[in-house]
């Protein structure tokens, strides 16, 4: 699939999804891969609330050691590009998201869809050669 349809795909799932383990970065970033990849990646984390993702983030070494545990090493031979996963910085926080054409697009649980810009960017994983 490619990465505007599957990103389409991500965002309609998404769309009315709010809350931790539902409207999430992350359980949005797994919808994005499995629409790129029909791996369905993660889905062995069950949480609904904000202290037990923060305890599987800890766990994991935060949004890009989950990242890297199931996409392997984040990029470094290349600038990120649209349709790559990325971290990125949204406020304060670290927030995983989708590079789209001049802005990262990540899903907040508690504000839903917000943009982030690619300067943002700390980490990227392409999902092209998954």
């Amino acid at each position: 699939m490619d990465w505007t349809d599957a990103l389409q795909q991500a965002v309609l799932e998404h769309k009315d999804a709010i809350g931790y383990g539902i409207g999430d970065c992350l359980q949005f970033v797994r919808t994005y891969v499995r629409h790129m990849t029909g791996e369905d990646h993660g889905a062995e984390f069950d949480y609904g609330l904000e202290s037990e993702a923060s305890n599987i983030l800890a766990a994991e070494g935060g949004p890009a050691g989950l990242l890297s545990k199931y996409l392997g090493d984040p990029m470094t031979e290349r600038e990120p590009e649209p349709g790559d996963i990325v971290v990125v910085h949204v406020g304060r926080e670290l927030a995983a998201g989708v590079l789209s054409r001049g802005f990262v697009l990540c899903l907040d649980p508690e504000r839903g869809f917000v943009k982030s810009v690619p300067e943002n960017i700390t980490e990227a994983w392409s999902c092209r050669s998954q």
